[in-house]
């Protein structure tokens, strides 16, 4: 519950972008190990505990501070996700990069822990999913194209343009479908039919729908 004496949200987390570059920030400097301290601060930005995802699951008593203070809708448990994928960085299992992971937190059975979309996991505008290797990106720009880049330049893209895109979503039917704001779709990979399939970005930068 946000203090009646201070501003509410004082320090946004912006959807985890604030604890992320305190993360990118002390890895790049050889910190081997780091601590995320004050970890109960919810309007100092810190907090990691689970909490209320909007405001309707929050009490009606007093304000609460809930995650999508900052515009974004995200699920409770968000930033232990992020703090686990925090550990994955600092031990060398997932590459360091100032990019805020698109979908933090352990991947189902058979789906590679990092560069990978799970089935029903998706990919919004803004985040971006990183290849194992940390050299390639893939970013669903607002203008609804899905572009792979390699540093600037860009390697490969779907080919959407002039939409006001909204979010990839790897479906649990195998098809990997880019929805605009409204729930429209725009483009989908044509793979349906292939249950338990996951889209990964490959270290060679070929963006691919495998398994299932």
């Amino acid at each position: 519950m946000s203090s009646p004496d201070k501003p509410a949200n004082q320090v946004p987390r912006l959807g985890g972008a604030f604890l992320w570059r305190q993360v990118y920030n002390a890895v790049s400097s050889g910190a081997s190990a780091i601590k995320i301290a004050m970890f109960d601060e919810v309007n100092e930005g810190t907090a990691i505990f689970k909490a209320a995802g909007k405001r309707g699951d929050a009490p009606d008593q007093g304000y609460w501070l809930t995650l999508d203070a900052d515009g974004r809708a995200l699920p409770s448990d968000w930033y232990l996700r992020f703090a686990y994928e925090a550990g994955r960085v600092v031990r060398g299992e997932s590459p360091a990069t100032d990019v805020v992971p698109a979908n933090p937190g352990p991947q189902a059975a058979g789906v590679p822990a990092c560069g990978a979309l799970g089935p029903n996991q998706g990919l919004a505008v803004g985040p971006a999913l990183v290849s194992c290797d940390g050299r390639f990106k893939l970013v669903l720009q607002s203008d609804g194209n899905l572009v792979t880049y390699q540093g600037g330049a860009a390697v490969w893209s779907n080919g959407v343009s002039s939409q006001i895109a909204a979010r990839v979503v790897m479906q649990a039917d195998g098809n990997l479908v880019e929805y605009d704001t409204a729930g429209r779709p725009l483009w989908n990979s044509g793979t349906a039919g292939r249950a338990g399939a996951y889209a990964q970005l490959q270290s060679d930068g070929r963006f691919v729908v495998t398994g299932g």
